[in-house]
């Protein structure tokens, strides 16, 4: 009987510290969320500005695209030779 209850009072604990660290976390994150309105506003000098501003900070920013290589070859650096050749590589992988 004892040991329910220990267990039951450890597994209590856990609860409460799991709940503690999630409203701590969230606490953090509004904080910063004040922090940045609080900056934006200073450095606002209309309304138009501070809804940019605030705008601005919901939007992610667009990460350039990968550079793709190509496996096209420009016509003019290559002979006819090396033409054919690819065209019969190309027709029998594809068989």
């Amino acid at each position: 009987m004892i040991e329910i209850i220990i267990g039951l009072i450890i597994s209590l604990f856990f609860v409460v510290y799991i709940a503690l660290l999630v409203v701590f976390l969230f606490f953090m994150r509004e904080t910063n969320r004040e922090k940045s309105k609080l900056i934006n506003a200073l450095l606002a000098k209309t309304p138009e500005q501070m809804r940019d501003l605030t705008l601005a900070d919901k939007v992610r920013p667009i990460s350039p695209p990968s550079e793709v290589q190509s496996d096209l070859i420009p016509e003019g650096e290559s002979s006819l030779e090396e033409w054919e050749s690819a065209i019969h590589n190309q027709l029998e992988h594809n068989e």
